[in-house]
């Protein structure tokens, strides 16, 4: 409730700061609001732009590769048999996957990280 109302009043005056933007700031709460409920982690920081882009650039692959016909390969099955070296196709959808598993990857893993840290000092709370 606290960080809605928090990240509520922020991108209201980002929109009375800069109208022109109003886009840019809607994206940027949206992934801070996705980031902060999935990931735990606040991006009202100086990396939001840099965590900002990337969440934009997987929803746009992901937007991109979900429309049918945009390959090649959707029209000829046939293709997906084709080599890497063949298929720019192939080798764009390996490198997004590569690319973007090991950002997601990265968040999973500071939350597990923040995780234990927590239970470790939970646990040094608890009387003995």
């Amino acid at each position: 409730q606290h960080l809605r109302e928090k990240g509520s009043a922020l991108l209201a005056l980002r929109i009375v700061d800069d109208p022109d933007n109003w886009m840019c700031h809607i994206e940027c709460s949206v992934a801070s609001i996705t980031l902060g409920s999935v990931y735990g982690k606040c991006i009202v920081d100086a990396n939001a732009g840099i965590i900002q882009q990337r969440m934009q650039d997987i929803a746009d692959n992901i937007q991109y590769a979900s429309r049918p016909g945009n390959v090649l390969v959707d029209i000829l099955p046939w293709m997906s048999h084709l080599p890497s070296w063949m298929a720019k196709w192939k080798r764009d959808g390996q490198q997004w996957f590569e690319g973007n598993t090991a950002f997601l990857n990265g968040l999973v893993r500071e939350v597990e990280q923040n995780m234990v840290r927590l239970l470790y000092f939970v646990c040094r709370a608890e009387p003995g």
